[in-house]
């Protein structure tokens, strides 16, 4: 964190601090609940919001409630799209504990599910859940990123047009 806040200087506005998912993930097949309430308590210590990457995310949430983690103070960053893809244990499961969140703290990743989808199908489904709070798209050049990101702003906002 000290390394990004030097390069970028005092303008710097890093507000969470998201664990990756191959950590997020072992740590929950160990059940190790101390790290998660240790890496929550850091990032608090920070003054960040303390985030989690992970393709188990009812499997967390699950796991989040019996260890009274709150759900309302942490961002999860995990796959959602039409299809299920990386969505474990399955999208039922996974919509089932989106929509038992106190309030929006996810970003969708995979929304695309690997080029699979459109971008209007994928925006649909996603705009459609609850507890959604934005998404993250990966994109290979800019004209990509110019269209994709509008059209999923657009999305967010209810102004596509039928036709789009």
């Amino acid at each position: 964190i000290s390394r990004i806040k030097s390069s970028v200087g005092e303008h710097a506005n890093i507000q969470s601090l998201v664990l990756h998912e191959v950590i997020t993930d072992m740590a929950l097949a160990l059940k190790l609940e101390g790290l998660f309430k240790a890496y929550t308590d850091f990032v608090f210590d920070l003054g960040m919001t303390p985030g989690f990457n992970t393709c188990n995310f009812a499997y967390l949430i699950n796991k989040f409630k019996e260890w009274q983690v709150d759900l309302r103070k942490v961002t999860i960053v995990a796959p959602f799209n039409q299809v299920g893809f990386q969505m474990n244990p399955s999208i039922k499961e996974c919509e089932k504990a989106l929509a038992s969140l106190p309030e929006p703290r996810v970003i969708a990743v995979s929304v695309l599910a690997a080029g699979y989808l459109p971008l209007k199908e994928a925006a649909e489904y996603v705009v459609a859940l609850p507890n959604i709070k934005g998404v993250a798209i990966g994109v290979s050049k800019e004209s990509h990123a110019n269209e994709t990101f509008k059209f999923f702003r657009k999305a967010f906002e209810g102004t596509l047009a039928d036709g789009e």
